[in-house]
């Protein structure tokens, strides 16, 4: 199954062991190494909303309706997975982000992303241009940085050849 990631914001997250609500996705978390789905940083619902992270190894269940974990005790502080803590500190999220090529070329910047919920990899890149929007395969992308998605040379070759014969990218 494919999912939007504009989709999974706000997406309820919910304890199989209560069966109640705990708290709403507020950002997704992707490895910037191979584009991987690792988690979720999740507001935690209660007299204070306080931030918190949930790994997909704790996710027992994940679709369009919500995520479902096992317990309140699956949503952690970031400090704890090492992992997700250095992606989120070093503002890793290529959502959002910038799209360049690896020759410094600007493709425009990414609204939307497509993960494939089975391996947990980003599939599609959407990306906003000045005159029309673009869609990139992921297999595409040369790296991942801090506030940029850098794809390689040859998507120009693709996008520009497309937009000659008027055939969205």
């Amino acid at each position: 199954m494919l999912i939007q990631a504009d989709s999974i914001i706000n997406l309820p997250v919910g304890a199989m062991e209560t069966q109640s609500r705990i708290g709403t996705v507020n950002k997704i978390i992707f490895d910037p190494k191979n584009g991987e789905l690792v988690g979720f940083e999740v507001l935690k619902q209660g007299l204070i909303n306080t931030k918190r992270v949930l790994s997909m190894k704790d996710v027992l269940d994940f679709d369009r309706n919500g995520i479902v974990v096992k317990s309140e005790e699956s949503l952690v502080d970031k400090k704890e997975i090492v992992k997700i803590n250095k992606i989120l500190n070093d503002r890793i999220q290529p959502l959002k982000s910038m799209a360049i090529t690896k020759s410094g070329k600007k493709i425009g910047k990414i609204f939307d992303l497509v993960i494939d919920a089975n391996s947990l990899l980003i599939t599609k890149y959407y990306i906003h241009g000045l005159f029309k929007d673009k869609i990139i395969d992921a297999d595409k992308v040369y790296k991942i940085e801090p506030g940029k998605v850098i794809f390689k040379d040859e998507v120009l070759d693709k996008i520009t050849a497309a937009e000659a014969e008027g055939v969205p990218a």
